[in-house]
């Protein structure tokens, strides 16, 4: 072969390259979402199976029984081996992860000889798991897609007010809807510390359990008003900006980004607050 066609099957091979690679990114995020729906149904399955043997009561997003262990709903967070606290947060204070990992029997999933190692038998894998481990597909209550920007606070919620920078490429979160937070009430939120049950949920298909965030595993709503109010840690890390919701029905939906939950309620006929009521929030 001469110099002039090795360089022009070099030039074709470069141009059928430059074609396939953006092909190839896409089909790489779009399987990184299926796995993220799939994660989101498998949660829904497990919420399905706590609540027939809970009296139909909907997996709470945040919890803290530190003062009451007794409660049979909630047997997560507890010091596992004896002696030894779970790496964050206090024995007794978790979310739905916990639970729902706790309730299935996932763990432990390192290994647990050392008598002084936290095995993760009674709650779901968090931060310091992650930063010596690389075994992400593990914990089916994270999403596929890793964590791109954090709230570069101290920690994820519920144990902290957002996602320490350290958590930067680790899985993403599922936050559940604050409209189920269980710890106890307090001025800054009067709402808190109430179960519910399946029969207290007016229109399920229509109300949003988890959706993608960046800052922990349940969602924080800022805003100056009602008008305003808004879930500010909300992660669209998906192809087109989208974020994943899933419903109290367990049906799964990939959301366009959206500027307040008024747009959701008013737009796209999702709702947030006072699921219990006949009337969506912003119509009260």
């Amino acid at each position: 072969m001469s110099l002039v066609e090795i360089l022009t099957v070099i030039g074709v091979i470069a141009v059928l390259i430059a074609i396939l690679l953006p092909g190839l990114a896409t089909a790489q995020k779009n399987a990184i979402l299926a796995k993220s729906q799939n994660n989101l149904r498998q949660i829904a399955t497990f919420m399905t199976a706590y609540a027939q043997g809970n009296r139909e009561t909907i997996v709470p997003a945040a919890f803290d029984y530190s003062a009451q262990l007794g409660d049979p709903r909630m047997r997560a967070r507890t010091a596992s081996p004896v002696g030894v606290a779970p790496p964050i947060g206090a024995a007794g204070v978790g979310s739905w992860a916990d639970i729902l990992w706790t309730e299935n029997k996932l763990g432990p999933i390192v290994d647990t000889t050392n008598p002084g190692e936290y095995d993760w038998r009674y709650d779901a894998p968090d931060r310091p798991f992650y930063e010596i481990n690389e075994d992400y597909d593990r914990n089916p209550f994270r999403s596929a897609a890793r964590i791109t920007k954090t709230s570069q606070a101290d920690e994820a919620v519920p144990y902290g007010n957002g996602s320490a920078l350290t958590e930067t490429g680790h899985p993403g979160y599922f936050a559940c809807n604050e409209f189920f937070d269980l710890r106890p009430a307090d001025a800054t939120h009067p709402n808190r510390g109430k179960w519910w049950v399946n029969g207290q949920i007016l229109r399920p298909a229509q109300s949003v359990y988890l959706i993608d965030s960046f800052a922990g595993e349940v969602t924080q709503t800022t805003g100056s008003g009602a008008n305003n109010l808004q879930w500010a840690d909300v992660d669209y890390r998906y192809v087109g900006d989208k974020c994943l919701m899933l419903f109290l029905d367990g049906h799964v939906t990939a959301e366009d980004a959206f500027d307040s939950l008024r747009e959701l309620e008013e737009g796209r006929q999702i709702r947030a607050f006072d699921l219990d009521r006949q009337k969506p929030f912003f119509a009260n």
